[in-house]
Order: C-alpha cells, then structure tokens, then sequence
C-alpha cells in the first residue's frame, strides 16, 4: 500500500523534484524580465492641491452669492471638477495635444485601408472631433482624488511621455484655478451690484419709518420717556407688578395663618410655622425626655408615687408653655396678613387712580408704540445688513480661488509600476508556487485508489478475483443484466469470481457463508452480492441473500420483495423465517431484506438470534451470502466477519483511496481468520484477459 500523504512525505517529494521547482522560479523571472523589456512604458506625474476654508458668508445674500465652508464633499467636488471634460478640453487646446502624435497618434495602415474602401463606415458616423477623442483618452487616464481625511486633491496622469505628462497635470491645475478666480470675480461683481441696491431700499426704509414717528409725536404732542413709550403707561405697569407681588405675600400670609388656626383648632402644633420656632422645638425636645423618664419610672414604681407625680408636673407646665408659644405664633401670623392686604388694597386704589389718567392718552402712545418698533425694526435690519456687506466687501477686495497648489507635477524619472527587478521577483515566486501546486497535486492525485485489477494483487496481496466490467448508460442494472444476459461477459465474470478464492470442493460446500463488503459507500457491493446470489440461483444453487446494512437498505430497490417482514422482525421474534423470505421470480434467489435502523443495530446482529437465523440457514441453503456495511463507517462488517467462511471486498475502480483499503484489510484481519479476497468493480471492459470473461454464446 502506498504511504500516507503527510507533511515529511511532501518535504521528501519536494526536494526531489527540487531541480524541476527551480527551474520553474527562473523560467518565469526570465519571461517577465522578457517581457517587461518589450512593453510599452508609461510614466506617472504627480501634482496636488489644497483646497482653502477662508470664506466669508453673506446671510442675507445667500441666494446670489453663496461661500460654503470647507467639508469633505466640497474636496470630492473639487476632485470631480478637476477631470470635467471642459476642463480637459481647455488643456488640449491649450497645449495643442491634439497634433502632437503621442496624444493622438495616426491610425493603422489596415484602418486607413479599411476605411477608404469602406467609406460608408466612415461617413455613418460622421467626422471625429480630434480634440474631444483626445480629451477622451486623457480623462480615462488621469485620476483626481481625495484620501478622505485631508483637504489634499491628489492629480496623477499617466502617459507615455514624462515631461509631456508633467505638463499636462500642471497646465491643468493652472487652468483649474484661474477658471476659479474668473468665476469668482464675477460673482463678486454681481455681488456689488445687489449689494448696492439692497443697501440703498433699506436706508430709504429706515429714513420713512423715524420721519413718521417724528411726525406723530408733534401732532399729539407726546414727550418720550426714557425706557420708551407713555410715562402713565410705564407707571400702571410697574405698579401692576409690584400688586401681583403683593397679592402672592397676601396669599402665602393668609396660608400660613389658616394653617396655623386649623392646626390650633385640634389641639395641635404641626402647623409648618410652628414646628420652625426654636422654641417650640426646645419645648419639644423637654417633652419627650420627661416622656421617657416616666415610662422609665412607671416601670420602677407604683402610681401615685412622689417621683412620678413630680414628673407628671413638670411635663404638663412643659406642655403649657408649647400652647402659650403656639398661641403667640399664630398672632403674629395673622398681623402678617392683615399687613399684606392693606398693602394689596393701596396699590388697588393707586392702580385705579392711574387708570383713570391714562385712559385719555392710550390710544395715542399705542399707535406711537407701533411706529416706534417698526423704526427700529428698520435699522436693526439695515445695520446688520450694512456689517455684513463691510466684511464680505474686504474679503471679496482680491479675487482668488477656492485652493491653491501646493506641490507642482515634476517629469518622472521612474516608469509607473513596479520595477524589473519586483516583476521578476514576483514571476519567480509564482512560478515557484504553480510549481510546489503541480507537484502536489500529482501527489495527492496518485492516491485516486486502484485502476487495474493488476494493482489490487500487487498492493493489497489478495487474491484478485475478478476485475467486474461496467455497463453502459443504456444497458440495465447489474443485477438485472446478468438475469437478461446468463452469458455476457458480466454475467460469467462475476459466476466464476469465487473461484480463486477457494478450492472447489470448499465452495460448493454446503451451508457455506459468503461476506460482501467495501471500503466505502458506493463502491457497488450490493450490486455484486445481488448479481452473484442471482446467478448462482440460477445455477439450481440453494443461496439465501440476507441484507446487514441497517443503515442504509438498499437491497429491496436493487432486486425487489414484497414481504412486509424484515430482518429485524425475525430477530425481534416478530414473524417466523419463511414470513420474511423473498423469492425472486427471475432467478429464484431467496432473500432477506433490512429495515432502515440507525440506533444500535450491532445488538441485533452479535445477538443470538442472528446466530441462531444462520445456523438454520446453513441446514436449508447451499449458500448465504452477507451485504454488510462499509468497514470504514461502521463497526458491523467487525461484527459479521466473525461468521464467515469466505470474505469478498468489492474495490471501484479509481475511487477508494488506496490507504481506506489498506486500512480495512488491517481491520478485517483482526476480525476474522477467513479467506478474504478482491474484486474490482466497473472495470474496463476492453481488458478482458485481465479478470474478465468476454462471455460465450
């Protein structure tokens, strides 16, 4: 058997194709070295651009002048503006690239031909402006961008020619900026114009709106306070507050009186003024002291004794002098109100008294009051309007543009791009991995099971039974071929693959069992066991099937059975042996199907039920055969092989990994001193001298 694949072995297969690897790594610098020599080159200028926030905005005329502050969507739209096709247009034209053959080279000599015998192609699309394909060309070529955390506009172009791509991105900035300066300076001419004209209606505003207060005062004869307005008027309003002042302390007096008598009505003082005084407070605290001396001394002494007595007394004076003080403070309470509502009636009577006077007079100072907030309204506005202009009027005094450059594209003297040397460095390392990858892969890919039935003996050491052809799309399953066809090449190939295994004298024995199994699922061990059980039936052999992969039952879909009994019944002494027996009607083949069972089903076949459904077998049958699980999945085939006289793998060609076979014969002959050889399924049927029987008619 081969050796596993792991990391030594690869170290191994690599330094001996070490020679092959290196070649490889050198091959592929070369060809890049190669290459890199006959590619065009092309050269990147670099400039860049700061984008300025020294802006003075205009509130007032936003909507025709408007300087926004600096963000980071302003620098994106700088960015943007720097590759607009007008922009890049004033550049070709400037420069005249549209004749210089590196920005607008003549065309092919096969498009020249072309197009002269083709005319029409020429003439549907009408003539090529050169100066926008040329504009066209470099747009796709220059990038102008932002690294979003700075007000930096990086500009980069690449071409063919360094000094010629320096000029470029330099002539572009120059033109960038001067056409900010233009619009700038035009703007700040409109800008003048209107400011010019708003300033002008809004003097005019302020002087009307004084000359009508001027106007009123003289015809009505009214002298101007100095907090404004009417002096009658300004007195009613002061003396309205301080009334509702008053009324607020008549009220809170007048709260704390009513408190007061409510609390002295029950004999109480817990009125909020009361409990406040620190009198009350000291009487208080006497009290329950001489309240906790008497509990104390009731407890020492009977009633009526002298010491309780003094006690007693001394706390009703205490509890006196709290009256007397409680009393005193709700006096006072009370003249504290009667004092707040004769001061709520005089500034009543004072307030009424001013009523009367400014009644004559109040429509008057009303109409005034108006004219004068509309004045002042006036020049309120027409001062922060004049303030604003003043700044804006000596920001806008030198014209200049939104950014400026800071650094200025210089020839470069390096092609754009990594270096030969970081070209070959990299094709060397690539080389040398798609290297290691092939040799890998063809180490990996080795391991892709067995071909020939010639591999099977040579690696395995078993007998090599039979190489089992595949049948074409079109042809029927196995199982039912060799039905249909007794004598095709599938059909004698798999009649006689038992016979290297054992003399014949052994085979034909009676009551001998036959183990069918597989590395892995899908390797066709149903099929051959059901395949051979058929033919050997038609053979007038007496051969019971019986079906061990609980897990996953497939027999009753590969030859049929229409017994609602499985195996499992008969071990669960759930029906008799003749209850669940199939009898194939095409070849007489009796077989015993499984049930789909995933809990425990090696209980099932080491119980002696099993044991003793096989011992009454080998009495009735010339042969039982056993499709068992795939030994690599599942422990049952360990189990099954206990009971066997003969063992049978069924390799497919190319699928079981060579070390998953390795690995089963290890664990079959812990298990079983039996005979055990191979069979290769889906052969080549061409190498019929190689295991395969070409059939006779």
């Amino acid at each position: 058997m081969r050796e596993a694949i792991s990391l030594a072995n690869l170290s191994r297969t690599f330094w001996r194709r070490k020679s092959l690897i290196f070649a490889a790594a050198v091959l592929g610098s070369c060809a890049m070295l190669a290459a890199w020599q006959v590619m065009p080159k092309s050269y990147t200028a670099k400039g860049m651009i700061l984008v300025k926030s020294d802006e003075i905005a205009v509130k007032e005329l936003q909507g025709t002048f408007s300087a926004v502050a600096v963000d980071l969507p302003l620098v994106r739209s700088q960015a943007e503006a720097l590759q607009s096709e007008g922009l890049i247009r004033q550049v070709v034209q400037q420069l005249r690239l549209h004749e210089d053959p590196d920005f607008n080279p003549p065309p092919p000599a096969w498009r020249a031909w072309l197009e002269e015998r083709l005319s029409f192609a020429s003439t549907a699309s009408g003539p090529v402006d050169p100066v926008a394909a040329v504009a066209d060309d470099i747009r796709k070529s220059l990038t102008a961008m932002t690294d979003g955390r700075s007000y930096v506009v990086h500009v980069e172009y690449k071409g063919k020619d360094p000094e010629k791509s320096a000029l470029l991105v330099n002539t572009l900035m120059e033109n960038y900026l001067q056409t900010q300066i233009s619009g700038r300076r035009s703007a700040s001419e409109a800008f003048n114009e209107e400011l010019s004209q708003r300033l002008a209606v809004l003097r005019t505003k302020v002087d009307e709106a004084e000359s009508r207060v001027r106007a009123f005062r003289r015809e009505h004869s009214l002298v101007a306070s100095p907090l404004g307005g009417s002096v009658d008027v300004q007195s009613v309003s002061e003396l309205n507050t301080r009334l509702a002042a008053a009324r607020a302390e008549r009220a809170e007096a007048e709260a704390r009186y009513q408190q007061a008598l409510a609390a002295a009505r029950t004999s109480s003082t817990s009125s909020a003024e009361v409990l406040a005084s620190p009198v009350i407070l000291a009487l208080r605290e006497a009290e329950a002291k001489l309240i906790e001396d008497r509990a104390e001394l009731a407890a020492r002494f009977t009633p009526g004794h002298a010491r309780l007595a003094s006690v007693e007394t001394q706390l009703a004076d205490i509890r006196a002098r709290i009256q007397d003080e409680a009393a005193d403070i709700i006096a006072s309470l009370g003249h504290q109100a009667q004092v707040a509502r004769a001061r709520e009636q005089e500034l009543n009577s004072l307030i009424a008294s001013l009523h009367s006077e400014a009644n004559e007079s109040t429509g008057a100072a009303d109409e005034l009051r108006a004219l004068e907030e509309e004045a002042k309204a006036h020049r309120q506005i027409y001062e922060a309007f004049l303030t604003s202009a003043e700044q804006a009027g000596s920001a806008q005094a030198v014209a200049r543009a939104d950014a400026n450059v800071i650094s200025w594209a210089l020839a470069p003297v390096k092609p754009a791009g990594p270096g030969p040397a970081t070209l070959a460095i990299f094709a060397g390392l690539g080389s040398m991995m798609l290297a290691f990858g092939g040799v890998m892969g063809r180490e990996v890919l080795a391991d892709r099971g067995f071909n020939s039935l010639e591999e099977v003996a040579a690696l395995t050491g078993l007998p090599a039974l039979a190489a089992v052809p595949a049948l074409t799309k079109r042809q029927q399953s196995p199982a039912r071929y060799v039905v249909a066809q007794p004598n095709s090449s599938l059909a004698e190939t798999i009649r006689w693959s038992l016979a290297p295994l054992e003399p014949r004298e052994v085979l034909e024995s009676a009551g001998r069992t036959i183990l069918v199994t597989s590395a892995l699922a899908g390797e066709g061990k149903t099929t051959y066991a059901a395949s051979l059980g058929r033919l050997m039936a038609q053979d007038s052999r007496r051969v019971l099937l019986i079906e061990c992969d609980l897990r996953r039952p497939n027999l009753r879909r590969t030859v049929g059975g229409d017994q609602p009994y499985h195996l499992q019944d008969i071990l669960e002494r759930n029906c008799e042996l003749h209850e669940a027996l199939n009898v194939d009607p095409a070849s007489g083949l009796h077989f015993i199907t499984g049930r789909r069972q995933t809990t425990n089903p090696q209980s099932l076949l080491q119980s002696e039920a099993f044991q003793a459904l096989l011992r009454d077998a080998r009495r009735h049958y010339d042969h039982i055969i056993i499709d068992s699980p795939p030994v690599m999945h599942v422990f049952d085939p360990m189990i099954l092989a206990r009971y066997a006289d003969s063992v049978v793998v069924v390799i497919r060609k190319g699928f079981a990994p060579r070390r998953d076979v390795g690995e089963m014969l290890r664990r079959l002959s812990s298990a079983t001193s039996a005979s055990v050889g191979a069979v290769l399924m889906r052969a080549d049927g061409k190498t019929w001298d190689k295991g395969i029987y070409n059939g006779y008619n």
